[in-house]
């Protein structure tokens, strides 16, 4: 597609873990962009099922992707070994299981090459399966002449891979996914965020989250134990520390973002799935 890694816009991180059940579905949204100028990235995260024969697949029939092995350190770490190898000038993540629609990276890239922002960001929905629900609150976003780090709406989506990342800022300060089981994205934005605020925002749906049956997903938030909970305080903390001269409006709204979606939503609504000191905590 491409030889000159200058050309290479934006790097597409996909970190895989056992996803062969939607990898190739995932890894063929990404390949069918409108956009040509990309990398995929993709980290094989110890894989024990035939994910990595899929990965092949695609790294061998088209030089736009790449793959990393590595033994199972978790999705910090996958991302973090792709960032070393990554040339694009934004960054994007992309989960093993979601989607992007045909038109993401192309919609993403007019907004870059029209104001050279540090971080976009782009509507996200989630499917089910039976419904498609836009993220109104990151929607709220399009209305707004600037986007400040500490807006309020912004709290409501914090996930990484609606969003590009430019790279400088990545490099020039070192930053990485902490190692965190839950909230690492919350922890990585907030952590970009103190060196930036030029943000602007795309009017495009750019990512579906594909929320999976329970029974036959590897997903990280729809299991439940002691270590993930205390993992996602930990990095509630962090952002915490992360946010510490943010107004108190932003505080308290960021306190209900956690206490409501994750505590609540993640954990406190599945209490029959805990042991007891899980319960407990």
């Amino acid at each position: 597609m491409y030889k000159d890694k200058k050309s290479i816009v934006v790097s597409v991180i996909v970190p895989v873990y056992n996803n062969e059940l939607y990898l190739e579905e995932t890894l063929q949204s990404i390949k069918e962009q409108s956009f040509s100028f990309f990398e995929a990235i993709i980290v094989n995260d110890g894989s024990s099922d035939n994910s990595e024969e899929i990965i092949d697949k695609f790294v061998e029939s088209d030089d736009r992707f790449s793959k990393i092995n590595q033994e199972n350190k978790g999705v910090s770490a996958a991302r973090n070994v792709a960032l070393d190898h990554a040339k694009g000038t934004y960054i994007t993540f992309v989960d093993g299981d979601d989607t992007l629609p045909k038109d993401s990276l192309e919609k993403m890239q007019n907004i870059a090459e029209k104001y050279h922002p540090e971080l976009i960001i782009g509507g996200i929905q989630r499917v089910d399966g039976f419904t498609k629900k836009v993220n109104r609150r990151t929607q709220k976003l399009k209305y707004k002449k600037e986007i400040k780090r500490d807006d309020l709406d912004l709290v409501h989506g914090l996930s990484l891979c609606n969003k590009w990342f430019l790279r400088d800022i990545i490099e020039k300060d070192n930053l990485r996914l902490e190692p965190y089981r839950h909230l690492e994205d919350g922890v990585f934005l907030y952590n970009f965020l103190q060196y930036t605020n030029n943000i602007k925002f795309c009017d495009a749906i750019i990512y579906n989250y594909l929320k999976r049956i329970p029974a036959i997903t590897s997903s990280v938030t729809q299991r439940v134990e002691k270590g993930l909970l205390e993992s996602c305080i930990n990095a509630f903390e962090r952002m915490e520390q992360l946010t510490e001269d943010y107004s108190e409006a932003f505080k308290q709204e960021l306190r209900y973002r956690i206490n409501s979606t994750t505590f609540i939503g993640d954990y406190y609504k599945k209490i029959w799935y805990l042991d007891e000191e899980t319960e407990q905590l």
